[in-house]
């Protein structure tokens, strides 16, 4: 079978898998690759038929496959090894965080792969380990389409600032759990500890709408929760502060869009983190408080105003359709 030179990229877009990290960086991996104009095609696993995917994934000789849950994806880069189409695997998250069968699918996913593409050190160190080929990259790519906000989130945030509060941003795709049982991405425990503080207001993306509903019968002041589609980088634009206090993570978008936007970012220290951030525990207001209170690091990090990893992914691409 003759097999296209140009890379298929599969995953799913954001309608039809909601706004999340991983779409997120796809749709600003497709953006940046039209922008230059470098041919790909596009499969999305949530919309296309299993028979129609797998006849692609035969028909390219690169695959990028980017699917966060481990045993779809070690399927899919079985099946690559399988028909002899090259694959990459982006891991969207820490290595090890799932439970015994989900970190054994990550190993063999890492181990079967062409080049397994990693977002923090913990997770290369180990990937490395199982195949040579491991490269970290960040999983941050700048925006060129900013998006916008509802204007009467402009105009309460606008309100607070004159009020004297400073603003919180921060953000849930959807209310979830760890293996562990605490809850991904901490918003409960930022709005117990916020909830009518007299400094800081709090604005949280909720696009599920779940942390709304839990707490539509409270009555907070200085609590905000997003719900309209709306771009978060907007909303760092117009804070002082991202928090990101998440019980698991990757590479967190929101923490490199703060740094990028000379943010203060805090955010817990339970993976790497880049330089740049002020840490806290998590669930841990003692912690938190004296994160608030600290000195933000911003000026370390210069660097990241001209990450973008396009072009390395551009690369690989090219090396593996020419082999």
């Amino acid at each position: 079978m003759e097999k296209f030179s140009k890379p298929l990229i599969l995953g799913a877009s954001i309608d039809s898998a909601g706004i999340g990290g991983v779409t997120i960086h796809l749709q600003r991996l497709r953006q940046w690759l039209y922008k230059n104009n470098f041919q790909y095609d596009f499969c999305d696993y949530k919309k296309t038929s299993i028979s129609k995917q797998l006849y692609q994934i035969a028909k390219h000789k690169v695959v990028h496959i980017h699917i966060s849950r481990p045993f779809p994806r070690v399927i899919y880069t079985l099946f690559c090894k399988i028909v002899g189409t090259r694959s990459i695997i982006t891991i969207h998250g820490n290595i090890g965080r799932f439970s015994t069968s989900g970190n054994i699918c990550d190993q063999l996913s890492v181990r079967i792969s062409t080049i397994p593409i990693l977002i923090n050190h913990q997770s290369f160190e180990k990937a490395v380990k199982w195949n040579k080929h491991s490269t970290m990259l960040s999983a941050f790519i700048p925006p060129i389409d900013k998006g916008t906000l509802p204007n009467y989130v402009s105009e309460i945030i606008s309100k607070a600032k004159k009020d004297g509060y400073e603003i919180i941003a921060s953000n849930a795709s959807v209310m979830s759990f760890t293996e562990k049982g605490d809850e991904t991405y901490g918003i409960s425990f930022l709005i117990d500890y916020f909830k009518n503080h007299p400094k800081y207001f709090l604005c949280v993306s909720d696009p599920s709408g779940q942390y709304a509903e839990k707490y539509h019968r409270d009555n907070f002041n200085n609590v905000l929760f997003i719900t309209e589609k709306h771009s978060f980088y907007r909303l760092i634009e117009l804070s002082d502060i991202v928090l990101r206090p998440t019980a698991t993570d990757g590479d967190a978008l929101s923490v490199k869009e703060g740094l990028y936007l000379k943010k203060k970012v805090i955010t817990t220290d339970i993976v790497d983190r880049p330089d740049g951030v002020v840490l806290f525990h998590y669930n841990d207001s003692e912690s938190l408080t004296k994160a608030l209170a600290s000195d933000s690091p911003i000026n370390s990090n210069q660097s990241i105003d001209d990450e973008n990893v396009v072009s390395s992914l551009i690369s690989i691409y090219n090396s593996l359709s020419n082999k």
